[in-house]
């Protein structure tokens, strides 16, 4: 009892047993019950252990229609890809279970490792085939309730002690079937040689030219075949072999007698896959008797140990040889690989030097043309202003000589007038007024020229201007097309470092669940939530908020459907919201208005909820 006990202290330290796992001692065996958690319903395992038996039986139920024809197939193909395995999938449950013997402790914990894993293989391939969970036949908390109705309370340690008796039954008779077995299998052995008998201990002998193979069974450990093999041997080769037994074979066990050098080991047979563990267990006496007898002769001709020693020595050294030969050329190549990246890193610096006086040198004279250039706009802004002064001196000067031909027209109408003798002196007037006519007429012109070349001017400066500019943002481009080509590899590596952590962020981040959705928006004015699984594994998480129906499906393509009844609902006019919203899809089912939204698995149970308040907001 102490070395299972042990046995079990050992599964659940290493996390192979769930913590709170139920053991029971009953006489010479102990029985465990526990649960395997998985997305869906949970995986009920019995491990019962008895001396070193191993029985594991895990089931579970469905209230859910079962697909008989998938059924019959599976509990066909299944046998076949787990022969170690007793399965059976029934129209309401599937059962896995598994006997077996372990040797060592390890053995023990490897096999309910394998068998946990298993197990949840198999179930969910029935699921995946045989179970259509849309479709429930009975209401499983109904129904437990009814079942705890007729059971009274003092009935439930009838019922533990009638488990725990029929475990003991079932280890009891899987013990009679091996033992069965086990002799089975020696009779089988036997062939034509004639089994003798020593005390409680049945064996045979087979004989051959290099060794003898004797074969017995122990009536006191009926479950167990010796394989012995015995050779010939003196005394020193016998010492040499047991040591290089020791280091090699731990697992052989190894004697010296009456001149027979004895190497034997125990097995049980697999009920499972008989005959292979028997060929294997002779193959490796077979061998280890080989090499033992190998290490003797070794040992015995010390020239030759020598001779191989120094051949060995040899080869080291010219093995070594060569991978310093590998290494002076990694040397060589990583001293050259150097020197090309100083070059190139000389290389570039010079280059960028170049580029920075360049630049210092453009934008020098750009500050150069730009300080001409405003000189040039203040000369012409103050010939402007020159300009106008003269235009309105001018102005002035033409109302002045207006008024003065005005005047002496005047006066010369009113002399004719009075004195018609004044003719000479009208002359004088008429000819004074053409030389002031001609006056303004000439004054004229020469504002006009003067205009012209300024607007002249004023052109070829904007002109000059603008080149002077178009020039500057050729040389701004330039600058920057040289600066983007002196950090392209940087820029690259850059790219490249950010991928992959984008790609290894969308690998490690953990995929959201439906447990965990569940758990997150209890509480958060959601009413009638459930979970409920469909073909492909898919499982939906289905509830209720503000009386807008919600649908979270997680599978391979998952999505969230909000819907809400609508008779009056414009079609036309809902479509319409899809060239709005890029991040949901909008269309009507029936007289149901839906509002769907894909989303990736790798997302928080929060980032899934504020998607669907705001897939309820467009009902708003």
């Amino acid at each position: 009892m102490d070395m299972i006990k042990s046995l079990l202290n050992g599964l659940l330290e290493t996390e192979i047993l769930p913590a709170d796992s139920q053991i029971t001692e009953n006489g010479n065996f102990i029985s465990c019950d526990y649960a395997l958690v998985t997305k869906g319903l949970p995986i009920k395992v019995q491990l019962t252990i008895k001396k070193r038996f191993l029985i594991l039986s895990a089931s579970r139920k469905y209230s859910y229609h079962i697909i008989e024809g998938e059924r019959v197939k599976f509990n066909g193909s299944v046998k076949q890809e787990f022969p170690a395995y007793q399965i059976a999938g029934n129209n309401d449950s599937i059962v896995v279970s598994r006997r077996c013997i372990y040797e060592t402790p390890d053995m023990a914990r490897d096999t309910v490792k394998i068998f946990n894993e298993d197990c949840q293989k198999v179930i969910k391939e029935f699921e995946d085939r045989c179970v259509d969970f849309r479709t429930r036949t009975v209401q499983p908390d109904m129904e437990l309730e009814k079942s705890k109705e007729f059971v009274e309370p003092n009935e439930i340690e009838e019922l533990a002690d009638t488990k725990s008796e029929d475990d003991g039954d079932y280890v009891d008779d899987y013990i009679e079937e091996q033992k069965q077995f086990t002799a089975k299998i020696f009779r089988q052995l036997s062939g034509g040689n004639v089994i003798q008998q020593s005390g409680k201990i049945r064996w045979f002998c087979k004989k051959s030219s290099d060794d003898e193979l004797v074969v017995s069974l122990d009536e006191a450990e009926p479950l167990d075949m010796c394989f012995k093999l015995l050779l010939s041997a003196t005394q020193k080769e016998a010492y040499v072999m047991v040591a290089y037994l020791d280091k090699s074979y731990p697992e052989l066990f190894a004697a010296y007698a009456d001149n027979k050098f004895e190497m034997y080991s125990y097995i049980t047979p697999d009920r499972y896959e008989p005959g292979k563990d028997i060929t294997k267990c002779i193959s490796v006496l077979k061998e280890a008797a080989k090499e033992a007898k190998q290490a003797a002769a070794d040992v015995e001709q010390p020239e030759q140990m020598v001779s191989n020693m120094q051949e060995l020595l040899e080869k080291e050294m010219e093995s070594l040889k060569q991978k310093e030969k590998q290494i002076d050329s990694q040397k060589t190549d990583l001293e050259k690989q150097r020197k090309s990246l100083a070059a190139q890193e000389n290389a570039l610096r010079e280059k960028e030097s170049a580029f920075m006086k360049n630049a210092t040198k453009k934008e020098e004279e750009l500050k150069l043309a730009q300080e001409r250039l405003t000189l040039m706009q203040e000369n012409l802004n103050a010939q402007k202003d020159s300009i106008d002064k003269e235009k309105a001196k001018y102005l002035l000067n033409i109302q002045n000589l207006t008024a003065e031909i005005a005047r002496l027209q005047k006066r010369s109408s009113v002399e004719t007038a009075t004195n018609p003798e004044s003719e000479l002196e009208i002359k004088k007037l008429k000819a004074k007024l053409k030389s002031e006519m001609n006056q303004r007429i000439s004054m004229e012109r020469n504002l006009k020229i003067k205009i012209k070349n300024l607007e002249q001017q004023y052109q070829n400066s904007a002109r000059e201007l603008e080149k002077a500019l178009s020039e500057k943002d050729v040389i701004k481009q330039e600058s920057m097309e040289d600066a983007s080509h002196l950090f392209d590899e940087e820029r690259k590596k850059y790219e490249e470092e950010l991928r992959e952590l984008k790609e290894y962020a969308d690998i490690t981040e953990p995929e959201v669940t439906s447990e965990e959705l569940v758990a997150y928006v209890q509480g958060r004015d959601a009413e009638n939530i459930e979970i409920l699984h469909a073909a492909e594994g898919k499982e939906i998480v289905s509830m209720a908020i503000d009386g807008i129906n919600i649908k979270v499906v997680l599978g391979k393509v998952p999505f969230l459907d909000a819907s809400k009844v609508m008779k009056n609902a414009n079609v036309k006019d809902f479509a319409k919201l899809n060239l709005q919203a890029w991040d949901f899809k909008f269309f009507m089912r029936g007289q149901e208005a839906v509002v769907r939204n894909y989303f990736n698995r790798r997302i928080t149970s929060a980032e899934l909820y504020e998607a669907i308040i705001k897939a309820i907001g467009y009902f708003a």
